[in-house]
């Protein structure tokens, strides 16, 4: 029987990562298994009427640190590699809108954006709480109780396991943001309704495609907050 220093199960991103650095440190004594045909895990695609498919579908490698590229491009020079135009798309309750979630909540039905981004509103980004290190709970403080019950958190479950708090918060900066800026606006009795009605239809006379969504209220100061989506 072959005996080895080191078996690795599976030759996934994270498995022929460490035996590509078993072997920089000159070590020989090791072995990869892995259950399917090919290798790549989760990070493994297949073309399905002429276009790829991944097999996973989201975040494995951080191509924004350049780090990360360099130990890519050792293995497989960067000229080598094949570049796709990516076309991710979500459906939840029977609405068809773009990846990622939040940056496309305006394709929604406008009841539905209304309730999403009063949520957001509401996060605790927006409200001075101190970003938990806890990733499910990062979640909430980031998109609010509805986006992450109804999408994100299901979404993360299937994408990375149920122990999605493993994960930890460091590689989050990443992801794309949905702004609030402060809108000075006249008082109104019942204002959310009210308010969304009138800058709705506002901005719907405009050539632009615009959608402004008051959500946030400050008595203090009579300002609200002000979503802007801008597809």
């Amino acid at each position: 029987m072959h005996k080895v220093k080191y078996l690795i199960l599976g030759a996934g991103p994270s498995g022929l990562a460490f035996a590509g650095s078993l072997k920089d440190k000159g070590e020989d004594s090791f072995l990869v298994l892995e259950k399917e045909a090919t290798a790549g895990g989760l990070c493994r695609s297949t073309m399905v009427d002429g276009s790829p498919f991944d097999i996973g579908g989201g975040h494995f490698l951080d191509v924004k640190r350049e780090k990360a590229n360099e130990f890519l491009f050792r293995f497989l020079p960067k000229e080598e590699w094949r570049l796709f135009t990516r076309d991710s798309r979500i459906e939840l309750e029977g609405v068809t809108i773009g990846h990622p979630f939040e940056a496309n909540i305006w394709q929604m039905p406008l009841e539905k954006q209304v309730e999403y981004l009063e949520s957001i509103a509401k996060a605790g980004c927006n409200s001075g709480v101190e970003m938990p290190e806890k990733f499910v709970e990062w979640i909430t403080w980031k998109l609010g109780d509805k986006i992450a019950a109804d999408y994100m958190i299901p979404y993360n479950k299937k994408m990375f396991a149920d122990e999605l708090n493993e994960l930890g918060t460091y590689w989050l900066e990443k992801l794309p943001d949905v702004s609030f800026y402060p809108a000075e606006v006249w008082k109104a009795q019942d204002a959310i309704t009210e308010l969304c009605a009138a800058f709705n239809d506002a901005l719907n006379s405009q050539s632009r495609d615009m959608r402004c969504f008051i959500t946030r209220r400050n008595t203090a100061t009579e300002r609200f907050g002000c979503v802007s989506l801008i597809p």
